[in-house]
Order: structure tokens, then sequence, then C-alpha cells
């Protein structure tokens, strides 16, 4: 059985810093990139309902990032957030595509 990273090179992380690991690897794919594919209006909702499940006000002068922060719990919560927003959008656009198509179908 192959060993692990770990135990090959004697390496060890302490619990904060793969805490912080965590925190700079959701901002670099996904508060940096991956939500620059959407529409700037997309982002815009996007941001808001993230700090909607966080139970804070979303302030236009500041980027999600800033609102966010580098807190591993609240990067999390946010995480969970963006995931049951993008899961929703998904879903409200199949069924859009589908009504789209009941409608053209019809014609």
């Amino acid at each position: 059985m192959a060993r692990s990273f770990k135990d090959r090179f004697d390496l060890s992380v302490g619990l904060d810093e793969a805490r912080q690991r965590f925190v700079n690897r959701v901002y670099n794919q996904i508060w940096s990139q991956y939500l620059y594919g959407f529409h700037e209006s997309e982002r815009s909702h996007i941001h808001c309902e993230i700090m909607t499940a966080l139970g804070e006000k979303k302030k236009i002068h500041l980027s999600l990032t800033q609102q966010i922060g580098d807190n591993f719990l609240r990067n999390l919560e946010a995480l969970a957030a963006c995931r049951r927003e993008l899961f929703d959008h998904r879903l409200r656009c199949i069924v859009h595509l589908a009504h789209e198509q009941k409608i053209s179908n019809r014609r």
C-alpha cells in the first residue's frame, strides 16, 4: 500500500495551518476564480445570498472576499451558502429551460 505524503516526508501540518491553507484554497479557487465565470449580476446575487446566509448586510463598497475575511468557519459557512445558491441557480435554469421547451413545442 502506498504511504501517505505525511509518512513519506515526515511532515506534519498543524490544525491552524491546515485551516489557513483551506481558506487560501477557497479564496484562490472559488472566490477569486470560479465565481468570475458568472455574469456580474449573477455574482452580485451570489454575494447577496452568501451574506444573507451569514446573517449580515451586503456592503456594496466591499468585495465578497473582504466581507468574508480569513476566518476558517466563516469561509466554510460562506462556501456552503455558495454551493446551495449555485445548486438553486442551476435548478432554476433547468426549470426555465424545460418551460421554454414546453412553450416552443406548443407553437
